[in-house]
Order: structure tokens, then C-alpha cells, then sequence
């Protein structure tokens, strides 16, 4: 299948699906492959389309790289995809690229996007901060998690998406480090540091937003399987794992990386997590990224916090 007839296909796809409308709103993550840095076949129509077809209205990404020389941080190719999406009348798409825990690091930067035509951004990101903790090994949430708060209409739902980047599972190069541990050894034992440190700040997001109680955690977290300590952490602060059941989400080998934890509450009671597959990995892979974006939908209601 040449490039023609897999951007067609996923047009075909966003013609086909019909807007939820305005009772319903869907979260996703997205982990676009080292954007701006690496792959020179990645293209923003190929971008937008496939956002498109994800029917999205607010996006947590990662792996987006600043390739803006002023002192915003922007993504060139980010910016022509969501300028090709915003030509539609019922679209307002706007981004941020969010810091990493060293401000002046420009790779791999997590971001959140939204479609301002269907949820209301309230505030700034909330950057979440943590202490050091003597057994970090690597650098503790590298990519720093912000909070950010959206509404889907006045006295209705509101809600805090948390888009996150956890360690990976490559083997530190120093090996007195890895002390014989494979590196999803050493990437688990990371992430259970990751993990604790950031339910333990969760009330200080609830504070700062105002008691909010509909929070959603979402992103690349790099588990291979539920089972992994992170994950029961987690899930033991009140939040519930929609990819419970590891569907593989990572092209490389076939991972369930990606994944959505929403708090128990009855705006999600009904929420799934669904994978966005094509039916060309291999060119997914290409003019893509290396993951499927992923996205959960609920139904708003007259906001109980």
C-alpha cells in the first residue's frame, strides 16, 4: 500500500464517523515518535488525519520535541498539523508543549492539546513537583507531569488530564547501576518510584483545582503488564486502568504501554480504553509514530464537585 492509499483510508475513516456531539467528550494520548527529531517521513497531513480519525477533543502527546528557536515552546510539524484540522469551521485546535524537569531540556517533551470548539481549558498547567528520593536512580519524572483542567460547559462536567511519560525499559549504560538487572528490571523498579511519588501529590491537584475530584491519568507509562507494582499503586489511590487487559499498544514488539487510569466516580463509570489500529503497521510506523494513540469517552452531566 503506497502513502496515497493509506492517508485516503484514514480519510475514508474520519468521513465515516459522525461527531459524538455535545453530550459526549473523548480524552486520548498520543505518543508521536520522536517528533521533530528523527523521522523525516513523518508528515503533518498524515498527522492530522489520523487525529481526525481518533475523534479527540482533548490530546495528551509526548516525545515532542521544541523546534522553535524563540522562547515558546512549539513543534513546527504540530503546528501545520493542527492549522490543516483547524480549516474545518467546527474545530479550534490549540497546544502546549510542557516542560520537562530540567526547563531548559527541548526533547521528548510531553504535551496537552485540546479543541477549544468542545471543552473550555480552565487556568494554566499545574507543574507537578517532587521531592528527591534517596533510591531514584535514574532522574525522577524526567519528563515533569503537569495537570490541566477542562470544562465541557457551564455547571457541567469538568475534569483534570495528567498526561505522563514513564521510564523506560533500556538498560542504563552504567552497568554498576543496572547491578544485574534487566532493563525492565530496572525500568519497573523506576516506575514504582514514579508512581508513588505522583499519587502522593495528587490532593495537592485536587487543591490547587478547586477540589476537583474527575481526574485522569494518562500517557505512555512503558508497563508491560498489569501486574507491575506502578500500575496496583495507582490503582490503590482510587483509579481504575482501562487497558487492564494489556492490549498492545507499541508497534516495536507488541507492549501495552499506553494507557488510561480515570478515578472512580460516576462520570466514568462506563469508560473503555480503545486503540486506534490501522490495518498498515508498517507504514503507521513510517509516516506515523511507533505507537497507536489511544482514547477513552464519557458522558457529560451536571458537575457533582
Amino acid at each position: 500500500m503506497g502513502r496515497r492509499t493509506f492517508l485516503s483510508m484514514l480519510l475514508t475513516l474520519v468521513l465515516a464517523c459522525p461527531a459524538l456531539g455535545a453530550d459526549f467528550v473523548t480524552v486520548g494520548f498520543w505518543n508521536i515518535e520522536h517528533l521533530g527529531a528523527t523521522n523525516s517521513a513523518q508528515r503533518p497531513i498524515a498527522l492530522a488525519e489520523y487525529i481526525a480519525a481518533s475523534g479527540v477533543d482533548v490530546l495528551g502527546l509526548c516525545e515532542i520535541y521544541d523546534t522553535d528557536d524563540g522562547p515558546e515552546r512549539r513543534n513546527e510539524q504540530l503546528d501545520t498539523a493542527f492549522a490543516i484540522l483547524n480549516e474545518e469551521d467546527d474545530v479550534e485546535w490549540k497546544y502546549e508543549l510542557l516542560p520537562n524537569r530540567d526547563a531548559d531540556d527541548r526533547s521528548q517533551l510531553c504535551a496537552i492539546a485540546w479543541n477549544a470548539k468542545q471543552v473550555t481549558r480552565e487556568g494554566n498547567a499545574f507543574p507537578i513537583d517532587f521531592d528527591d528520593d534517596p533510591n531514584d536512580e535514574f532522574f525522577l519524572w524526567d519528563r515533569k507531569p503537569h495537570a490541566v483542567k477542562f470544562s465541557t460547559g457551564n455547571g457541567r462536567t469538568d475534569f483534570v488530564v495528567i498526561p505522563v511519560h514513564m521510564k523506560s525499559n533500556v538498560k542504563p549504560r552504567d552497568q554498576a547501576r543496572a547491578r544485574g538487572r534487566t532493563g525492565e528490571e530496572f525500568g519497573a523498579g523506576q516506575r514504582e518510584l514514579e508512581a508513588a511519588a505522583l499519587v502522593a501529590k495528587l490532593n495537592d491537584v485536587r487543591t490547587h483545582f478547586g477540589g476537583e475530584q474527575d481526574l485522569i491519568i494518562l500517557g505512555d507509562t512503558n508497563i508491560k503488564r498489569h501486574t507491575e507494582k506502578a500500575v496496583e499503586l495507582i490503582t490503590d489511590a482510587g483509579f481504575v486502568d482501562l487497558n487492564i487487559e494489556d492490549f498492545d499498544t507499541y508497534l516495536g514488539d507488541g507492549a501495552p504501554f499506553d494507557r488510561i487510569f480515570v478515578s472512580i466516580s460516576k462520570e466514568f463509570v462506563f469508560t473503555r480504553q480503545r486503540v486506534l489500529v490501522d490495518s498498515a503497521p508498517k507504514e503507521h510506523r513510517e509516516y506515523l509514530s511507533d505507537h497507536y494513540a489511544i482514547s477513552t469517552t464519557f458522558r457529560t452531566k451536571t458537575d457533582d464537585d
